[in-house]
């Protein structure tokens, strides 16, 4: 019996029986809309994304450097004369620009760190890819936490393999360093020098920001503003009301709806309340596998820690705001007194900090929605129903009990993450 036939057989008699279908795992790999994917698609879509938000924290480091530059020139001139007239006044007058610099030190040290957390998740994700290449095994993805969920619905095709195997060799994952040629060797290190040259490409991408690109894309940048205001004011409301962020009554089922497998016959509707993880349905913590209960520590430990970061990305939307206003401000008052260059400074500023504004308000609601996918949730509400979720107390892990249907629920998996149609991710097509 074929995976995809057992689990039409075990969804049927679900709905028709009403006897519940046992589920071994969360789901893990989705794309934006929550839809899964196979299991290539999943691990080349989140490398790909993973790499693309680490340049773009590379960029925003240095977009926002450049908006701050005019707040660093100042204190150092103000200093400068403060220390050589042995008198606060010239600091007393710059008091702006020193509340900027403070803040610009604060924005440009979050950048940085999330930028590294990029280049964290890209190095799981190639690892996990190593993995699967090796073992052709789709449970091995369920080692990932959230790193697989809300990736681009890429393409794996020649230049998708190609890149994804570059980075492979870059990050010296698997066996495409310990056989790696003279000739590649020297393609690679080529590659690492060529981060080197990434600074002036930046600067000169942060000029175009400041005096071109950003004025000509207000409107993005206004959309992101709305969009980031209307995930602050919900999580307000919560926060007012004490309402649990979890949206979903995940004793119901695993899935909110049901596709029928990519290529394959449209199926009969059936109730998916019948499907369950064994243990959810009566809140019985002892009755869950104990797979799922490490998975679900797992995804939980990268819950708590997302919710910082967004709260942190909204506080850094709400700084950067300010700045831009005040620059904006002090940049009309400059030129009502007839300094234009000083002005001119002021609203060069104010536009090159709209890029990173723009980067911080669209990272809060990234963040925001990676903790409402349904594996960040039934993972965070897993661990909390064990009580082994962040700040709860520990029971004893022995009176976990092991399910006796664990192949049922790999089959179920396996037809979840159906490989047909996938390139192999080991040697483009030309």
């Amino acid at each position: 019996m074929t995976t995809e036939h057992s689990q039409s057989e075990q969804q049927k008699d679900a709905g028709a029986g009403g006897k519940p279908v046992s589920v071994h795992w969360i789901p893990v790999g989705h794309d934006v809309r929550e839809q899964d994917l196979p299991p290539l698609k999943a691990l080349a879509g989140a490398i790909i994304h993973s790499d693309q938000q680490k340049k773009r924290a590379g960029q925003e480091f240095t977009d926002e450097a450049l908006s701050d530059a005019a707040s660093f020139v100042e204190v150092g001139k103000s200093s400068y004369v403060a220390i050589a007239d042995a008198s606060l006044a010239p600091i007393e007058h710059g008091l702006f620009a020193y509340i900027s610099a403070s803040a610009a030190i604060y924005l440009l040290t979050h950048i940085h760190k999330e930028g590294v957390r990029e280049e964290g998740r890209l190095k799981s994700a190639l690892s996990l890819l190593d993995e699967y290449k090796k073992s052709r095994d789709s449970n091995v993805l369920h080692k990932a936490g959230l790193e697989l969920e809300r990736v681009p619905d890429i393409k794996v095709d020649a230049e998708t393999c190609a890149r994804t195997l570059k980075l492979m060799e870059v990050y010296e994952i698997g066996d495409r360093v310990a056989n790696t040629d003279v000739t590649t060797a020297k393609r690679i290190a080529d590659t690492l020098a060529t981060f080197g040259h990434d600074a002036s490409h930046a600067l000169t991408q942060t000029f175009r920001n400041a005096y071109w690109r950003n004025p000509m894309n207000v409107g993005q940048i206004f959309m992101s503003a709305v969009r980031a205001a209307a995930v602050s004011v919900r999580l307000a409301h919560l926060k007012i009301t004490g309402s649990n962020e979890i949206r979903r009554d995940h004793k119901k089922g695993l899935w909110d709806d049901y596709r029928a497998q990519e290529g394959g016959p449209e199926s009969q509707p059936f109730d998916l309340s019948e499907v369950v993880i064994e243990g959810m349905e009566e809140q019985n913590p002892e009755a869950l596998d104990p797979k799922i209960l490490e998975e679900s520590l797992h995804i939980d430990a990268q819950y708590q820690e997302l919710a910082k970061e967004r709260l942190k990305f909204l506080q850094l939307a709400v700084i950067q705001g300010v700045f831009i206003s005040a620059s904006v401000a002090q940049g009309v008052y400059n030129g009502l007194k007839g300094d234009a260059g000083w002005s001119f400074i002021n609203f060069s500023s104010a536009s090159a900090a709209s890029g990173p504004f723009k980067y911080f308000a669209d990272t809060f609601v990234a963040k925001d929605a990676l903790l409402r996918t349904h594996r960040a949730e039934m993972g965070h509400k897993i661990a909390a129903l064990a009580g082994q979720s962040v700040g709860q107390k520990h029971p004893s892990r022995s009176k976990v009990q092991r399910d006796t249907h664990e192949d049922e629920g790999r089959e179920a998996d396996d037809a979840h993450h159906d490989r047909q149609g996938e390139l192999p991710l080991d040697h483009p097509e030309p």
